[in-house]
């Protein structure tokens, strides 16, 4: 079975209060599951960058900087 979830947060002080507070459960599910791929959109805080490091050295975890400018198709 495969599953996506998309989490949306505000900025990176959020993500990081949201891993503090489901860091025991995240742990439970991790057991059923493996992280293929972690997309991080914007411009991640220290704190976050180094929460996703394991994820961008073993090539599965990608910053994706903001996307700025305009164009027309």
């Amino acid at each position: 079975m495969q599953a996506v979830s998309f989490q949306l947060y505000r900025n990176s002080d959020d993500v990081v209060r949201h891993w503090q507070m489901s860091e025991t459960h995240i742990n439970d599910v991790s057991v059923h599951c493996t992280v293929e791929r972690l997309e991080v959109y914007g411009n991640p805080s220290d704190a976050v960058a180094a929460g996703i490091a394991p994820f961008i050295a073993d090539g599965r975890g990608f910053i994706m900087p903001p996307l700025v400018g305009f164009s027309r198709f």
